[in-house]
């Protein structure tokens, strides 16, 4: 049968309660930490928000970020129309770009309509970098 966003998630998972919404629900852990397993909803709640504001998806209980692996699997099971989930999609490859930028060091082109990044030989220095 048609398995509900919850069930999609965590197919073959024990029922536990949700350390978010506190239903009982199979879970699907958010992060690293095994302890904080959310029922599906919540775990694309929390991807959801994130990718609003355009930053990486971080487990609510401030614990680090969510893997890329995890934030699609949350994606996945939230059972969006496929124009929606596709938007989601893009977003998250967008914004894990971003963050791997930026652990870099990488800075955008400065040159008008340039889409370039650059590591630039001296990070976040004051003096020119040309």
């Amino acid at each position: 049968g048609n398995l509900g966003p919850r069930d999609a998630m965590a197919a073959g998972s024990s029922t536990q309660e949700c350390a978010s919404c506190f239903d009982t629900a199979p879970l699907s852990p958010l992060c690293a930490s095994s302890a904080h397993g959310l029922c599906a909803e919540c775990c694309w709640r929390c991807c959801e928000s994130s990718l609003g504001e355009g930053l990486v998806p971080a487990c609510p209980f401030k614990c680090g970020a969510v893997s890329k692996r995890r934030a699609l699997t949350a994606l996945d099971a939230a059972q969006l129309p496929p124009s929606q989930r596709e938007t989601f999609a893009s977003k998250l490859d967008e914004v894990y770009l971003g963050a791997e930028r930026a652990q870099r060091g990488a800075v955008q082109c400065i040159g008008k309509g340039c889409e370039e990044w650059y590591v630039p030989p001296v990070p976040h220095s004051d003096r020119p970098q040309r």
